[in-house]
């Protein structure tokens, strides 16, 4: 009886290491995805979208720059 128990703790102790392993990718997925936003360009764009000024020379320096 005592071995199912010892079981028992192997096995909560083996998913939780597990869960622990899995976090690491979960936090590099999200990672990567801003990564690949920014390089694409998105992350150019979204930045011009909060500084436009209705100015199109300014408009475009702050492209520029931020490219």
């Amino acid at each position: 009886m005592q071995i199912k128990g010892t079981i028992k703790v192997f096995a909560i102790l083996l998913a939780l290491v597990c869960l622990y392993q899995l976090s690491f990718t979960l936090v590099t997925r999200t990672v990567e995805n801003k990564a690949e936003k920014y390089s694409k360009g998105e992350y150019v764009m979204n930045e011009l979208g909060t500084l436009k000024t209705g100015d199109v020379l300014r408009d475009e320096k702050i492209k520029d720059s931020l490219t």
